[in-house]
């Protein structure tokens, strides 16, 4: 298989899983990979494709992960400073301004009032997306397996963003240029394969027996 084909396999594999919005349920793993998409962002296969890839370091922290996307905080979710940014680029804001969004504390935004306006925005886009589960206990694979398949992503030529997707607006390049909302591993050499194909399919079965 091609690098193509296996992104497509991927992505129906995926889709397998239960679609969800928001806060997640009792039946979601509290360790696992979640896989973010947005209306109107396809894969040539027909999917919806992955826009962008997320897992949690300490154990049982994927529910409290996701919540933090939604809140009206940035410090927490440096999928909202990205969101943010490219909400503020497409606005034509000062590059002085983006910046000091991505800084870590908010005592240092210059302009509050503006920025709490951008953080309604972000969660009103944030509540636009619908996000996937893979159920992986062992921290080590979660990793290995979110490098491999942003990576897998970020170089597949039918997996690439839609002339509206606001990513293309996005401040970081590595988001322009990956089509996701990630910078980490983007670039990264070490992609997933057809050999990780087997393991990926029975995790999906997993989660999906934990979704029943």
């Amino acid at each position: 298989m091609n690098r193509e084909e296996i992104c497509e396999t991927v992505h129906k594999e995926l889709d397998r899983l239960k679609s969800r919005k928001e806060k997640p349920e009792y039946d979601v793993s509290q360790n696992g990979i979640y896989f973010w998409y947005e209306k109107g962002e396809i894969h040539q296969g027909g999917s919806q494709r992955v826009t962008r890839v997320g897992t949690h370091e300490k154990p049982s922290r994927l529910h409290a992960r996701i919540k933090e996307h939604y809140r009206l905080n940035r410090e927490g979710s440096v999928f909202r400073k990205h969101l943010g940014g490219a909400i503020m680029g497409q606005n034509r804001e000062p590059e002085s301004e983006i910046k000091e969004w991505y800084k870590a504390r908010r005592s240092l935004c210059f302009n509050h009032q503006k920025f709490r306006n951008y953080e309604a925005q972000v969660t009103a886009q944030a509540k636009l997306g619908n996000y996937r589960v893979l159920k992986v206990d062992d921290p080590n694979e979660r990793l290995q397996l979110e490098e491999k398949l942003i990576a897998l992503f970020s170089h597949c030529k039918n997996s690439r963003p839609s002339e509206n997707w606001l990513g293309n607006h996005a401040y970081r390049k590595e988001i322009r240029d990956s089509g996701l909302w990630n910078v980490d591993h983007v670039r990264s050499l070490n992609e997933f394969a057809q050999s990780d194909l087997p393991r990926l399919k029975q995790l999906v079965n997993e989660s999906l027996r934990g979704e029943l």
